[in-house]
């Protein structure tokens, strides 16, 4: 798995869309959205704010051949803040 990073999320919305097209997914009661892009809410993070889709390189939903391989990136566990369960 490879993720695309966007400033907004009309622009990751967009990025869905042309997944979708591309893969001829039709939306439909048993299929909503090819992914739904999620923000990096971690505020330390340099990217707080962007918003992350997931690009698969293998399976059904294989889309990395769309783009151009330095628009894809690997997964940053720090985009997101780890809650504590310590009490």
């Amino acid at each position: 798995m490879k993720y695309i990073i966007s400033q907004s999320l009309t622009h990751a919305l967009s990025t869905v869309s042309y997944i979708e097209s591309n893969l001829n997914l039709v939306k439909n009661k048993h299929v909503t959205t090819y992914a739904e892009p999620e923000m990096i809410s971690n505020t330390s993070h340099e990217l707080s704010g962007h918003y992350v889709t997931p690009i698969a390189c293998t399976g059904w939903v294989k889309c990395d051949q769309l783009f151009d391989t330095q628009q894809l990136v690997d997964q940053d566990f720090t985009w997101f803040e780890t809650i504590s369960t310590d009490t």
